[in-house]
């Protein structure tokens, strides 16, 4: 009897373990995905045009599968790029379901689900969130910059946002153009010069977006000492009656001041030293010329801490001379040299707001070479013999002025009016209102005369005007010009 059992009791065994490893053999089936979470946006270098943000879902499935977004119409930023839904049947395969997205512009996370299927029905669903928006700016390339210390270089950044933007500048060491924006944009910066001799200096730019920001630096080393002017020997032409005048120079430390010689009289420097700076300014004063010559002043301008440093200025003042004497009339014959360049304004020297009240009588104006540095000029006399006076506008209520033309190729550079009227206001101005005004205003009383030299006025402007104050007269007047 035990003969017979063992047999049976083994093919029992068998038959079992038979069946286990059928059963280890058989595919098992796995169908795996993530949820997924999408940034709301990207930084793409400036000039690329990015406006979706790209995400992938893991996906792991033995049978083929497919995916569809559900409520697509509730969630139209959200897009499915493509699938990897083919997998061999009973292969453990990871595959891949890239997914689209808008970039996300509200400061508000949003969400929407993805169902995939396998091909025996199997479900599952995924959620996909993309983060709200956050304040984003950014330099695409560097942000730190070193100069020479007067260098006139300007920087480039290329900025990148995803919102409006503002540039702040540390102590104005920089100007930023633009100085605000919206999104991506190239910046221009331009750092101010050092002129320290002593350290150097920073300028910082700080571009700022909500709460995030970036900064720029520009750095520049401490300078050497220097001291110019716009050339070595500046020579400065002032007429005889001409008490006043003004050195300018440029220099970046602490300087002194020397008159070297002078034979102008009562000549007098108003500063012998001083602390420096850019476009620095030394006022002078002297009395009248009544030489028969023309003197010169020499002034030489040197670095306290290099004295071997410096720079020469010539102020040259001119001898006595008279308009009366070096003008001569013009005849019929003889060309006039001065043209109007606009053609509103006639060919007689000057025309008035109100020309009621030129009473010129039709005079004969006297023209005349007037020698270096004035080309020609222009003088009028006892403008008409009844009254003596040109007269401007009567009215109070708007500006008066007369119009004296300009030339083409030269600029006005001498004015000078004889009043016929007490205690009225003049200047010499470029617009009726006087908002531009090239000479300053003076006040003069009857029978005194008013000078202009004028060492900014501009070449072939249409006119100059001599502006007043409500009704006032003129008995006499000068024009000089120059090439």
């Amino acid at each position: 009897m035990r003969i017979r059992i063992v047999p049976l009791v083994l093919a029992a065994l068998f038959a079992f373990q038979s069946c286990l490893v059928e059963d280890m053999r058989a595919p098992q089936f796995v169908f795996e995905a993530s949820d997924v979470t999408v940034p709301a946006d990207v930084t793409a270098p400036y000039g690329t045009l990015v406006r979706r943000v790209t995400a992938l879902v893991p996906v792991r499935c033995t049978e083929n599968w497919s995916a569809v977004i559900v409520d697509a119409e509730a969630a139209p930023w959200l897009s499915i790029a493509a699938q990897q839904g083919a997998n061999p049947l009973g292969a453990d395969v990871s595959g891949k379901l890239e997914l689209s997205c808008d970039f996300n512009d509200d400061y508000a996370p949003r969400s929407a689900k993805l169902r995939l299927v396998s091909a025996s029905g199997e479900k599952r669903e995924v959620k996909v969130t993309q983060e709200a928006k956050s304040d984003r700016v950014t330099i695409d390339g560097e942000t730190e910059f070193t100069l020479s210390a007067e260098s006139e270089a300007e920087i480039k950044v290329k900025l990148l946002s995803n919102r409006d933007w503002t540039a702040e500048v540390a102590e104005e060491q920089a100007t930023v153009s633009p100085a605000e924006g919206n999104g991506d944009a190239i910046v221009t910066i331009k750092a101010k010069p050092n002129y320290s001799c002593e350290q150097a200096s920073v300028a910082k730019v700080t571009f700022r977006a909500g709460e995030k920001s970036v900064e720029v630096t520009i750095t520049r080393p401490a300078d050497v000492p220097f001291i110019a002017a716009n050339t070595v020997d500046i020579h400065r032409n002032y007429l005889p009656s001409v008490t006043e005048g003004v050195l300018r120079f440029n220099c970046n430390q602490p300087w002194k001041a020397e008159v070297l010689s002078s034979n102008i009289r009562d000549f007098k420097l108003t500063a012998l030293e001083g602390k420096g700076g850019m476009e620095t300014e030394i006022p002078f004063t002297m009395s009248p010329n009544e030489a028969q010559e023309s003197l010169t002043a020499e002034v030489r301008l040197s670095l306290v801490s290099d004295p071997g440093k410096y720079v020469v200025m010539t102020v040259n003042q001119w001898t006595g001379f008279t308009v009366e004497v070096d003008f001569h009339g013009v005849t019929s014959e003889e060309e006039c040299p001065l043209q109007p360049v606009d053609e509103s304004v006639p060919k007689l020297p000057f025309t008035s707001v109100d020309a009621k009240c030129l009473n010129s009588g039709g005079r004969q104006y006297d023209y005349k070479l007037a020698g270096t540095p004035y080309v020609f000029g222009i003088r009028g006399d006892r403008l008409n013999v009844q009254n003596g006076y040109m007269r401007f506008n009567l009215s109070t209520s708007t500006p008066s002025y007369i119009k004296f033309p300009a030339v083409e190729g030269y600029r006005l550079a001498y004015v000078e009016i004889t009043a016929a009227a007490t205690n009225k206001n003049f200047s010499v101005a470029q617009t009726p209102d006087g908002s531009v005004i090239v000479g300053a205003r003076k006040t003069l009383a009857k029978d005194a005369k008013g000078s202009w030299e004028l060492n900014e006025t501009e070449y072939n402007t249409s006119y100059y005007l001599i502006i007043s104050s409500g009704s006032s007269r003129l008995s006499d007047w000068v024009l000089l010009y120059v090439k």
